[in-house]
């Protein structure tokens, strides 16, 4: 009998313990795929948790066209001769004439808010909220709002701007130049950071938390290339240094708490504010070009031309464990976006969107 209430009891006490079940992995199913040739032909997804996901806005000759996260078209606009630059939203774009007096805000729709006499050259936040506008001889840039008002201290300048980056939110823009002299501004046009690399050495890229709180600064010469990891709130700063010499941009990522991500040609480096690198992954060479690093909820998805042709896309974790590798082979590069649980990419032809399934949900 005793054997018998022993078991009873076991039972129920194994009966209250689901919180020890083995957790789930990570999910990744392909959703969508086309060509930017025949856009509109795009077979959508089913699944409604796509809908939740921002897909960079496409451009086609003087179209652009913007798909909603299942991959169905939300809605286009063709600028005919005419110039445009659109938020990374697609909601809203500038449209302007390489040689022209005065350039347009509009939303995607064609309707006009405003318009600026100006000989400048526009970039726009991803929420369309930041507009900067960029002289002829890339020497200075206003700032401007949503409602076309120059705000803030009105215009940072340097001797020709090379890299001009928003955040992912929207809530701050960065901008360096020839001489070494790089900006951080906030939604209000305020100068947040301000400073000069090593010997006035040429900024190559930079790249903004999505809070605005951090920035990473890549800077070099034929000497050697760095990045510095600014704590804007705290005004202090740390440096990382890279093994390879790059001529162009690179593809770099700057997190909240300031872990800086960052690909260095034959290896992806991830590192902490200090400018301590936590730890790096071989990858196949990467050739000049194109390439980007972008982040969600400690998920980073990466794309790089590679040397040996075609272009590459991983997906792992912030303590990189892989988690899914693919060549596109005819394509020479990648763009990625990672936004509430999807991802996109986008080359020079074909366009693919993935559903993130995350343990939780």
């Amino acid at each position: 009998m005793k054997y018998l209430i022993l078991g009873i009891v076991s039972g129920v006490l194994f009966a209250f313990i689901p919180f020890i079940q083995p957790e789930s992995g990570m999910e990744i199913y392909p959703e969508w795929c086309g060509t930017i040739e025949n856009i509109r032909q795009i077979e959508a997804s089913a699944n409604p948790s796509m809908m939740n996901g921002s897909v960079p806005p496409v451009a086609r000759g003087s179209a652009i066209h913007v798909l909603n996260g299942s991959g169905s078209l939300r809605g286009e606009y063709d600028s005919g001769e005419k110039l445009s630059a659109v938020s990374g939203n697609g909601r809203y774009l500038v449209e302007y004439e390489k040689v022209g007096s005065a350039i347009e805000f509009m939303n995607l729709q064609g309707e006009r808010f405003w318009k600026l006499n100006s000989l400048e050259y526009p970039y726009l936040s991803f929420d369309g909220k930041l507009v900067l506008l960029l002289n002829g001889d890339h020497s200075r840039i206003r700032i401007a709002d949503i409602n076309g008002n120059i705000i803030g201290v009105q215009s940072i300048s340097g001797r020709f701007c090379t890299v001009i980056s928003f955040s992912k939110s929207g809530k701050a823009a960065a901008a360096g130049f020839l001489d070494g002299t790089y900006y951080v501004v906030d939604a209000k046009g305020q100068v947040t950071a301000k400073g000069k690399t090593p010997d006035n050495t040429v900024v190559k890229g930079i790249a903004l938390s999505s809070n605005g709180h951090f920035c990473a600064v890549h800077y070099g010469d034929v000497q050697g290339d760095h990045v510095r990891i600014v704590d804007v709130l705290d005004n202090d700063e740390d440096t990382l240094n890279l093994k390879n010499v790059h001529l162009t941009r690179i593809a770099l990522h700057c997190a909240d708490n300031g872990d800086v991500a960052v690909l260095d040609r034959d290896r992806l480096i991830f590192a902490d504010s200090d400018g301590d690198i936590n730890f790096f992954l071989n990858v196949p060479e990467a050739k000049m070009g194109y390439s980007k690093i972008d982040c969600e909820r400690g998920i980073y998805t990466v794309t790089y031309s590679l040397a040996s042709g075609g272009a590459k896309f991983l997906m792992l974790r912030g303590d990189g464990n892989v988690l899914y590798v693919k060549d596109v082979i005819e394509e020479p590069f990648l763009d990625c976006r990672i936004d509430r649980g999807a991802v996109f990419l986008q080359g020079s032809q074909s366009l693919m969107g993935y559903s993130l399934h995350f343990p939780e949900n």
